[in-house]
């Protein structure tokens, strides 16, 4: 029997709350309140996670590799690698233009020392890249097929644990107890609202360090501009 008041459970039969001490109506103490209802929606669901952590989390190793490797894949595909290549040229390029120089002041063993201080490093440059973008590719090829089998054998688990209430990109046992959480914390009585108010924080919070760096860039500029002014200012002195 539930309490009108305090929506505490009490034995059947009671005529006061346990809790509150508030008297029980009979014609209502058997129905829920709203509150109840929800608290009850989040227990079911609650314990529908738990089921499921427990089931997922026996390949916690699994989905820790895959995120791992997600990430490294990430870090490389934005990294900067084509920097060696772009140095090589340069210097290459140099080179074959001391080299050929027709008005020059050099003689031409000075030029010829130009260029092959210029062309040798370039040539180095752009050979050792060569190796380095095989050597490069062939990481980046091995960890994606990794993440490809990686993939193919947690999907397979998840078919096998049947009929899941939640999408497959859900079920690292880290996202299950941060869905968890959520509802054990009152923001949500049920997983797919949990789900959106984590997906509302993460967008927040890269919102606010996106804002943040973008502070950050602005203050940066703001001060090279200021010192700029200085050294301008001080060389419009010295020029007195």
């Amino acid at each position: 029997m539930y309490c009108n008041h305090c929506g505490a459970d009490n034995p059947d039969g009671a005529t006061y709350c346990n809790y509150c001490g508030s008297p029980i109506s009979d014609g209502q103490s058997t129905e829920q309140t709203p509150r109840q209802q929800r608290q009850t929606i989040r227990n079911s669901e609650i314990i529908e996670l738990e089921r499921m952590i427990r089931y997922f989390s026996q390949k916690a190793e699994q989905y820790s590799e895959y995120d791992r490797l997600n990430a490294e894949i990430n870090r490389f595909s934005k990294g900067k690698h084509h920097a060696l290549l772009v140095w090589g040229i340069i210097a290459a390029a140099l080179g074959v233009f001391a080299f050929s120089a027709s008005s020059s002041s050099l003689n031409n063993n000075a030029r010829g020392m130009v260029a092959c201080l210029c062309l040798l490093p370039g040539a180095g440059m752009i050979v050792g890249y060569i190796f380095y973008a095989r050597s490069f590719n062939r990481k980046i090829d091995g960890m994606i097929y990794r993440k490809s089998e990686l993939e193919e054998k947690l999907l397979e688990y998840y078919n096998d644990f049947g009929a899941c209430i939640v999408g497959a990109e859900y079920t690292n046992p880290s996202n299950l107890s941060a869905i968890q959480s959520v509802i054990q914390s009152g923001r949500a009585d049920t997983i797919k609202e949990a789900i959106n108010i984590l997906t509302e924080d993460a967008y927040r919070n890269n919102m606010q360090k996106y804002a943040a760096q973008t502070a950050q860039n602005t203050a940066s500029a703001a001060r090279g501009a200021k010192a700029g002014a200085i050294f301008a200012a001080a060389n419009f002195f010295l020029k007195k």
